[in-house]
């Protein structure tokens, strides 16, 4: 298997290297004019032909235009203006160092408008390493949630842990330039959004927590007056179910006012299966357990809703307010079955929780935005407040043979977690004439997270008593206060671009915890941030860009609170109050050779925490949970190649990764590391005008981290759509992990004892999906950030 990687790179390698040694700079001139004789203003493009990727484009007044430094054989025209109809016209290099096209004759623009449309790329690999991922009319956007669409995107990893970048670790998001939560994906209507940008190497200007940044973007529109689009979908998984979601969404614009509103509802079944052992071989304390879990949830409501204004004070400032919620109830039954032996006996514990949760979150959001000047230098004012309220009233029947008797009992879980986060945030830029950027901020978050559990016990048909080692009472206040500048600059000749920031965060928090004894956690930090990061163009289209970032991971809330989840008498997941946050140091190097991007780099984190289960209080007893390791270290190497041709595109990507963990005081057993290997393809067919098919594949291995054994996994999905009514019904066939290949398993040992996992989710489905918009919109103005998304992200 390496020998083949390793022959593929070299040799996509040495054609890159045939097509750069000829050289080529050659320019484009000529004059634009109507058949009258009219010679108008307008833009000029030039695409890549086979993908319609960008590679120069200029202003032109009077007809005249010119392109220079063109490096490519053939090149796609593209002319626009409000003043004629757009035209594409492709032009042949054949050794002339200038080519002049004396007379483009294009069709004055009449008022019955004829839309002409360039294909845009798929994918799009920019010089920093940021990867755009295009969605808008792909199968990608007929997904039920931006999860599942972050899960098929190349590089991007969705599993238990969370969401991350391969090569890098977990990821933070953001949406239209603000931050958001996991939590906050399902508010986002797939079909809205226009492209994802992968960033590898973020700027100081983004949160300094995460390894990398998802940067969701949703679609403009470009004309006053409404627009209303309407989503079904209807999907079925032998694993899990059928699922339906719906959507509609409203974009308004006159005048000065301008506004958008979304309304969502989710309901049927999804499933979550895992069946774990863990055994002691050591005759002393021998044990063989297995567990087998099942949650089977139904979506009795999960309904998403917001509403958006935005009114324009003058020409360059805007006021906009907005709200957003959600509403769920969720019912269900988790069953489980835990059989354990020992030197003593053989036990067996059955139980079956019925679900009875409820969850609500509003969040407001104020925003003032003022342009300085012609150049785009701007000032950025915003807060927002944030409440989540959840309840859950979870009633579980258990029975169980130890000894060979019979025993039952009843329990029920009572919790409420309540969590409010105030934010703010400034932002001014600066730009130059020579359009260098200089770009500070500042920012405050404060958060109050408490929940109240109580465990309460009933013993055959007695009443119920409360578990005073089951129940609990956490408390957790933390403030941020953050400040960042950063400078963007380039050479003048434009053939160096760099970018240098820092950012600094000091952070305050205090965690009360009363669970048989008080206990009370209090700790303040300050950290530096800085980013640095160059790319430098050469003659021959290549790009060699380096970049280094400074990033902190916090613990998510809930991970820290120690409010423990029964699932039977041995077995509880429960969160870790002493959690420390931990600190990453990545470099990163890539190199631009026309269609093909080399990366290479090297990540060390300080403080890494990971899941385990570990001994609880009692000898045959489990506690999953977050421990700090002392470090981690990362290597890591990739090689993408973008295809085009008028009916197909395909991005292809390989990547290699090696991971060593230094345990620390965490007893894991070295299990030795070996490179791990990812391989993503997507294919786009244009079968004919209105039908197009997709086909995406990717591949995870054997992953060995030194610490952790992680098993191959993989997913093959295919989509079949067609147009309907002038596009404005679109239909589509989406057959998805078609062999259920996205299952999460491997195995470890801590202390005395070798755990093996197997996980899988409902990503087994086929699923029908109608899409329909209607009205007319233009000039769509509506802007919001959600300044407090930074905390929020770790409500979960």
């Amino acid at each position: 298997m390496k020998k083949i990687i390793i022959a593929i790179v070299c040799l996509t390698f040495f054609l890159d290297s045939q097509q750069v040694l000829g050289q080529i700079n050659y320019s484009i001139t000529g004059k634009v004019q109507t058949k009258s004789g009219y010679l108008p203003s307008g833009n000029v493009v030039a695409l890549h032909p086979h993908d319609s990727t960008f590679i120069k484009g200029a202003f032109f007044q009077q007809g005249i235009f010119t392109l220079k430094d063109i490096t490519h054989q053939k090149v796609l025209l593209k002319f626009s203006s409000l003043e004629f109809e757009p035209l594409l016209l492709q032009v042949k290099y054949e050794g002339n160092p200038v080519i002049t096209l004396n007379e483009v004759i294009v069709k004055e623009l009449s008022l019955d408008d004829i839309t002409i449309t360039a294909r845009k790329p798929v994918y799009q690999q920019k010089a920093n390493g940021t990867l755009e991922v295009l969605i808008a009319n792909t199968v990608l956007s007929s997904s039920n949630s931006v999860r599942e669409i972050l899960s098929k995107s190349p590089d991007v990893i969705v599993d238990d842990e969370g969401i991350s970048v391969f090569g890098k670790g977990d990821a933070i998001l953001y949406l239209n330039g603000k931050r958001i939560t996991e939590d906050q994906l399902a508010l986002i209507v797939p079909a809205n959004i226009q492209k994802v940008e992968i960033i590898r190497n973020p700027s100081a200007k983004y949160d300094a927590e995460g390894a990398a940044v998802i940067h969701i973007k949703t679609i403009k529109k470009n004309d006053d007056g409404y627009q209303v689009r309407l989503l079904q979908n209807v999907s079925h998984s032998e694993f899990g179910g059928s699922q339906m979601y719906s959507n509609i969404n409203l974009n308004y614009n006159q005048g000065r006012l301008s506004g958008q509103g979304y309304y969502s509802v989710r309901l049927g079944e999804e499933r979550m299966h895992l069946f774990t052992t863990r055994n002691r071989d050591d005759a002393a304390t021998f044990l063989r357990t297995s567990v087998d879990t099942d949650w089977q949830y139904d979506f009795d409501y999960y309904a998403y809703y917001g509403l958006g204004l935005q009114y324009d004070l003058t020409k360059n400032s805007y006021f906009s307010i907005k709200y957003d919620g959600f509403s769920e109830v969720l019912g269900g039954n988790q069953y489980s079955k835990n059989n354990i032996i020992d030197n003593t006996n053989s036990s067996v514990y059955q139980n079956n929780m019925y679900f009875d949760e409820r969850d609500k979150n509003h969040s407001f959001s104020l925003n003032y935005h003022l342009t300085l000047d012609s150049l785009g230098s701007n000032l950025f004012v915003g807060g927002q407040y944030s409440g989540f309220d959840n309840r859950a009233d979870n009633f579980i029947d258990e029975n169980s043979v130890e000894g060979g008797v019979n025993l039952s009992r009843s329990l029920n879980s009572l919790l409420n977690l309540k969590i409010n986060i105030l934010s703010a945030q400034a932002d001014f830029q600066k730009v130059f004439a020579n359009k260098n950027t200089l770009e500070a901020g500042l920012r405050y978050n404060y958060v109050d997270n408490g929940s109240a559990t109580d465990f309460m016990v009933r013993q055959n048909e007695g009443d119920f008593v409360r578990d005073n080692n089951l129940s609990n009472r956490f408390s957790y206040l933390e403030s941020i206060g953050a400040a960042y500048v950063t400078f963007q600059g380039s050479t003048r000749s434009n053939k160096l671009n760099y970018s240098v920031g820092l950012r600094s965060e000091y952070t305050q928090y205090n965690l009360e915890v009363s669970q048989a004894t008080d206990q009370l956690i209090e700790r303040s930090y300050l950290s530096f941030f800085p980013n640095i990061s160059a790319s430098l163009k050469l003659a021959d289209e290549r790009i060699i860009s380096f970049a280094y970032t400074s990033r902190i991971r916090r613990p998510a809330y809930q991970r820290l609170n120690p409010v423990l989840i029964y699932q039977d008498p041995y077995t509880s997941i429960q969160g870790n109050p002493t959690l420390t946050p931990s600190q990453a140091h990545a470099f990163e190097l890539n190199s631009q050779i026309k269609a093909t991007t080399y990366k290479v780099g090297y990540t060390y984190t300080d403080n890494h925490f990971t899941g385990a289960a570990i001994r609880g209080d009692t000898p045959n007893s489990y506690v999953l949970t977050r421990v700090n390791l002392q470090a981690k270290s990362q290597f890591f190497a990739s090689v993408s190649r973008t295809f085009g041709y008028k009916w197909w595109t395909s991005i292809n990507t390989l990547n290699v990764n090696y991971t060593r963990f230094l345990k620390g005081e965490v007893d894991f057993e070295e299990i030795g590391s070996r490179p791990n290997f990812y391989f993503y393809t997507n294919n786009r067919f244009d079968l004919t005008k209105s039908i197009q098919a997709e086909v995406l594949f990717w591949y995870l291995g054997d992953n060995y981290e030194g610490l952790y054994h992680r098993r191959s996994m993989h997913n093959l999905t295919i989509a079949v759509s067609k147009s309907f009514f002038a596009k404005a019904l679109k239909v589509r066939l989406i057959a998805n992990d078609i062999f259920h290949g996205y299952i999460a398993s491997g195995n470890y040992n801590v202390g005395d004892t070798d755990i093996y996992y197997n996980r899988r989710w409902t990503t087994n489905y086929f699923r029908l999906s109608l899409t329909y918009n209607f009205g007319q919109i233009k000039k769509a103005r509506y802007n919001n950030k959600s300044v407090g998304e930074e905390q929020k992200k770790r409500v979960r």
